[in-house]
C-alpha cells in the first residue's frame, strides 16, 4: 500500500511538470501556427488565390503582428498589399496604407509604392508618373526602388508612350536583372512588346524568362504567353508542346493551367484535332477555380464549336456566358461571333434575332456597327431589303473606318435597288459618288447608279452616267456592260436602229468581251423582230458555237429553230429542236420545243409520233402549263389514228387532272366527235349539251349545236322525231349572231335535209332552192365572197334539189339548179355539167 502523503507528492510533482511544459510549448506552437499562416499565405497567393491569402495575411496580422519585427511585419503587410491589389480592392489597399503603423515601418518606399500604383490603377497616370520620377531621389535604399520603376514603365504604357514603356522595362533589366522582381520585369516587357507587334523582342525575352530553373509564377506565366506568341506565329506544334508542359504542372495555379488549356485548344484546332481542343477545353474548365475563367473556357469551347460548325453546341455555351457576364467585353464579342455564325450556315432568321439582340445589349459603337450591318445582310437574304437598307444606313453612320462606311453606304443603294425602290437606291449611290470621291466602289457605284435610272425609266440620264463610265474606265467589263446596257435601253424605246449600231460596235470594241454572247442575242433579237431571220441565224449560231456556256445559249438554238421555221425550213427546224432536246434536256424552254415537235408531227398526218411526242410532254413536265394541251393533243392524235376508245380516255384523264384548264370545252368537244365515229350518239348528245350549257362563252358553242343535230339526225333513222329536234339545233345556230356563214349554210342544208327525211319533199326543196342557192347567188351578185366550206354545203344544196327536181320529172328546173352550181364553182363543176349535159341528151325535146 502506498503512503498517502508519498502519493501526495509524487502528484504535486507531475502537475509542476505539466505546467513546467506549457509555460515551455507554448510560445513553440504559437510559432508554427504563424509559419503555418504564412506559407499557406504565400502559397496561395503565387497560385493566384488572392482572396484566401488575404484571409491568411489578416489573420497573421491580427495574431502576431504585435510580436514580429518589423522587418517581418513589411513583408507580411507587402503581401497583404499585393493580395487586395490583385482583387482590384483598391480602396482596401488605401484604407490599409492609411491605418499601417508607420513607426514599425523601416522602408517608407513600400507605402509610397503602394499609394503610387493605386493612383495608376485609377487612371491618374499623369499623378503617378510624377511620384515614382521622384522614388530614386527620395527612396533610393527602399526595396520598392525595381517596382517603382517598372511601374514607371507602366505609367507610360497607360499614357499611350509604348516606346518609352519599353526603355523602362529593359533599363529596369539591366540594373535589376538578378533581383527577385527580374521574372515580373520580363513578363511585363514581353508582353507590351506583343502589343507593339515586335514579337522577335518578345521571343527572346519570353525565352529568357522561362529557362529560370525556378517555380515562380512569373516563369509559368512566361510560358503562357510564349505558347500564345507561337500561336500568333502559327507555330502550332510548338505551341501545344509548351502549353501542355505548362497545363501539367501541377505546381501551376488551376487558372494559369486553365488559360494554357484554353490556348492549347486553339493550336489544336488549327491542327484540324477538334477531339483534342474540345477536350482542352473541357479540362481547363475542371481545373479552372475563378468563375470568371471558368466560363472563359465554356466561351472558347462555344467558340471552338462555332468554328467547326456545331452551331447548336456552341450557340447554347456561348448564350450561357453572354447571360452571365453581359458587361465582359469578351460577351459583346461572343453575341457578334453567334450572330454571324447563323448568318455564314444561312440561318437568316436567327442571325437576324442574334444581331438585333446585340444592338439591344451592348454599347460598343464599333460592335453596334458590326451587328447593324450583319443584320442588314440577313435582311436582305430573308428578302426583307427596306429593313435591310435601314440597317445598313445605320451602320453607315456608326463605322468610323472609310471602307466600311463605304461598303455600308453601298450596301443601302443594293438593298433598295434589290426592292425596286429606284429612286431611293440612285440616291444612295449618288451620295457615295459625292462624299467618297476615292472609294473602291465607285465604278460599281456608278453602275448601279445608272442602272436604277434606267430601271425608273429615266434613260437619258442613265445613258449619260454609263457614257461617263466609260470614259472614266474604258478598259473596264463595266465600261463593256454599260455599252450593252445603253444598247438594250435603245431596244426598249423602240430605237431599233441606234441598238443594232451599238451592238455592232460592241462586237469590234470588245470582241472577247464576256457580254459577247448577250451582245449577238441582242443583236439577233432585233434582226428577228424585223423578220430579217437570216440574219438573226447567223447571230444565234454564233453563240451556239463559240459561248456554248452562255447563259443565253439554249434561248439563242431555240430561236436559231424557230429562224428555220419562219422561213419555212420545217425539217431543219425539227433537227434543230430534236438536237436541242437532246443538248438542254433541263432547260425551261424544253417542253416548248417538245410540244412543236408534236404539233410538227400532227400538222404532217405522222399521227403516231404526234401521239408519242404528246404523251411523253405530259409525263415529263405534269405541272407545266401546256400539260393539259398536250393531253388534248394526244387525244386527237389517238382519234386521227381511229383509237377513238383510247382517245376519249385520254381525254377524260386530261379532264381529271387539269379542271381548270382553259381548254375543257375543247376536249369535251373531241370526246363528242370520237362517240360519234364511235356510233354512241346519245353520249355525244349529252357532251355537246354540256359544252352549250357550261361554256356559253366558248367558241365551240356553235359547232357543238351542230354537232348535236348532226346526232339528233342520225338517231332520226329508229324515231322520226328526232328529225324535228334536230331541226331544232340547226335552227339556233342559223339564228345566232356568234355563227360564222359557213356555219349557217351548213345549219340550213341539214335543216332541208330534215325536213327530207320527214317525208317534207317540197319543204324541203324549197329551203335547199330558196334559202341557199338563191340566196348565194344574190350574195355573190352583192360582191360577198364565199369561202371554201360555205361553196361546199352550197354544192350539196344544189346536188340535192336538182335530185329532188329529177324525181319529180321537173327536169328543166333540175338543170337550171344545177347550173347555179356553175355559178358557185368549186370542184363540183364539172360533175355538174356531166350531169347537165346528161339530162339534155335525155329529155332533149325539152330543151327546144
Amino acid at each position: 500500500m502506498v503512503n498517502g502523503s508519498l502519493l501526495m507528492v509524487h502528484v504535486r510533482k507531475a502537475l509542476l511538470l505539466v505546467c513546467l511544459l506549457i509555460s515551455v510549448s507554448t510560445p513553440a506552437l504559437m510559432a508554427q501556427d504563424a509559419k503555418k499562416l504564412l506559407k499557406e499565405g504565400e502559397t496561395a497567393l503565387d497560385h493566384g488565390v488572392y482572396s484566401f491569402a488575404q484571409k491568411q495575411f489578416e489573420q497573421y496580422l491580427a495574431e502576431f503582428g504585435e510580436t514580429i519585427k518589423p522587418q517581418e511585419y513589411e513583408k507580411v503587410l507587402n503581401h497583404l498589399l499585393r493580395s487586395l491589389h490583385e482583387q482590384k480592392k483598391f480602396e482596401d489597399v488605401q484604407r490599409l496604407l492609411n491605418e499601417v503603423d508607420k513607426k514599425r515601418i523601416s522602408d517608407r518606399g513600400l507605402l509610397v509604392f503602394w499609394r503610387t500604383l493605386v493612383e495608376y490603377e485609377k487612371g491618374e497616370y499623369a499623378q503617378a508618373l510624377k511620384e515614382v520620377n521622384l522614388f530614386k531621389k527620395n527612396y533610393p535604399e527602399s526595396e520598392f526602388l525595381g517596382r517603382a520603376e517598372r511601374l514607371r514603365a507602366w505609367c507610360y504604357y497607360k499614357s499611350g508612350d509604348a516606346e518609352k514603356a519599353l526603355v523602362e522595362f529593359e533599363v529596369f533589366d539591366k540594373k535589376f536583372g538578378k533581383s527577385p522582381d527580374s521574372p515580373d520585369n520580363l513578363i511585363e516587357w514581353a508582353k507590351t512588346l506583343m502589343t507593339v507587334g515586335q514579337d522577335e523582342k518578345a521571343a527572346e525575352v519570353l525565352n529568357r524568362l522561362v529557362r529560370i530553373k525556378k517555380e515562380l509564377r512569373a516563369v509559368r506565366e512566361g510560358q503562357l504567353w510564349l505558347g500564345r506568341l507561337y500561336l500568333k506565329r502559327s507555330n502550332y506544334k510548338q505551341a501545344v508542346t509548351i502549353l501542355t508542359t505548362l497545363a501539367d504542372n501541377n505546381n501551376a495555379a488551376g487558372d494559369l493551367r486553365a488559360e494554357a488549356l484554353y490556348s492549347s485548344a486553339y493550336a489544336h484546332g488549327a491542327l484540324t484535332n477538334l477531339p483534342a481542343a474540345v477536350n482542352a477545353v473541357a479540362r481547363g474548365v475542371e481545373l479552372a477555380s475563378n468563375p470568371g475563367i471558368k466560363s472563359l473556357g465554356n466561351l472558347e469551347l462555344g467558340t471552338i464549336y462555332l468554328e467547326r460548325n456545331n452551331i447548336e453546341k456552341g450557340a447554347a455555351l456561348l448564350k450561357v456566358f453572354i447571360s452571365e457576364f453581359p458587361d465582359d467585353p469578351a460577351s459583346s464579342d461572343a453575341q457578334l461571333e453567334l450572330a454571324k455564325a447563323f448568318l455564314d450556315t444561312a440561318k437568316y432568321d436567327l442571325s437576324v434575332n442574334e444581331f438585333q439582340y446585340y444592338t439591344e445589349t451592348f454599347t460598343n459603337t464599333f460592335g453596334l456597327a458590326e451587328a447593324h450591318f450583319g443584320k442588314g445582310w440577313g435582311l436582305s437574304h430573308l428578302g426583307r431589303q427596306s429593313e435591310s437598307a435601314i440597317e445598313f444606313q445605320k451602320a453607315y453612320d456608326l463605322f468610323t473606318d472609310p471602307v466600311r462606311k463605304e461598303e455600308s453606304l453601298f450596301k443601302v443603294g443594293d438593298s433598295y435597288f434589290r426592292n425596286n425602290q429606284y429612286k431611293l437606291a440612285a440616291d444612295a449611290y449618288g451620295l457615295l459618288m459625292k462624299v467618297h470621291p476615292a472609294s473602291r466602289f465607285i465604278p460599281d457605284a456608278s453602275f448601279q447608279l445608272a442602272e436604277s435610272q434606267a430601271r425608273d425609266e429615266k434613260y437619258d440620264k442613265a445613258e449619260e452616267v454609263f457614257r461617263a463610265l466609260v470614259a472614266s474606265y474604258p478598259e473596264s467589263q463595266l465600261a463593256e456592260e454599260a455599252l450593252l446596257r445603253i444598247a438594250e435601253m435603245k431596244v426598249k424605246q423602240g430605237l431599233l436602229r441606234d441598238a443594232t449600231t451599238l451592238y455592232t460596235s460592241l462586237t469590234t470594241l470588245y470582241p472577247k468581251s464576256k457580254f459577247m454572247p448577250d451582245v449577238l442575242f441582242g443583236r439577233g433579237n432585233i434582226y428577228f423582230q424585223q423578220w430579217r431571220f437570216n440574219k438573226a441565224m447567223e447571230d444565234f449560231e454564233r453563240i451556239a458555237a463559240n459561248h456554248p456556256e452562255s447563259d443565253v445559249v439554249e434561248e439563242a438554238y431555240y430561236k436559231q429553230g424557230m429562224c428555220h421555221y419562219w422561213i419555212g425550213q420545217d425539217e431543219t427546224t425539227l433537227k434543230v429542236f430534236n438536237s436541242f432536246i437532246e443538248k438542254y434536256p433541263k432547260s425551261n424552254l424544253t417542253p416548248a420545243v417538245f410540244f412543236w415537235v408534236g404539233r410538227y408531227h400532227f400538222n404532217h398526218g405522222q399521227f403516231k409520233d404526234s401521239e408519242k411526242a404528246f404523251n411523253d410532254f405530259a409525263e415529263k413536265y405534269k405541272d407545266h402549263a401546256l400539260a393539259a394541251d398536250a393531253l388534248l393533243w394526244k387525244g386527237y392524235s389517238l382519234i386521227k389514228r381511229r383509237e377513238y376508245k383510247m382517245g376519249v380516255e385520254t381525254l377524260a384523264a386530261m379532264i381529271k387532272d387539269y379542271p381548270n384548264s382553259s381548254k375543257m370545252p375543247d376536249a369535251r368537244f373531241a370526246q363528242g366527235e370520237a362517240l360519234c365515229e364511235m356510233a354512241n350518239y346519245d353520249a355525244a348528245i349529252l357532251i355537246f349539251g354540256e359544252i352549250i350549257n357550261k361554256y356559253p362563252e366558248s367558241p365551240l358553242v356553235i359547232s357543238a349545236w351542230l354537232g348535236k343535230g348532226d346526232c339528233q339526225f342520225i338517231l332520226g333513222g329508229d324515231d322520226q322525231r328526232r328529225y324535228k329536234e334536230s331541226m331544232g339545233s340547226y335552227r339556233v345556230v342559223i339564228n345566232s349572231s356568234n355563227a360564222r356563214a359557213e356555219q349557217v349554210v351548213e345549219a340550213e342544208y341539214k335543216t332541208a335535209r330534215s325536213l327530207e327525211k320527214t317525208g317534207r319533199t317540197a319543204e324541203s326543196f324549197e329551203y335547199y332552192y330558196q334559202k341557199i342557192l338563191l340566196r348565194s347567188i344574190d350574195e355573190r351578185e352583192k360582191g360577198v365572197r364565199h369561202n371554201e366550206s360555205s361553196r361546199l354545203w352550197m354544192t350539196k344544196a344544189a346536188y340535192a334539189a336538182s335530185g329532188i327536181a329529177e324525181d319529180n320529172e321537173e327536169f328543166k328546173a333540175a338543170v337550171s339548179i344545177l347550173e347555179l352550181m356553175l355559178k358557185i364553182g368549186g370542184e363540183a363543176a364539172p360533175d355538174a355539167k356531166r350531169r347537165i349535159e346528161k339530162i339534155k341528151s335525155e329529155h332533149w325535146w325539152l330543151f327546144y
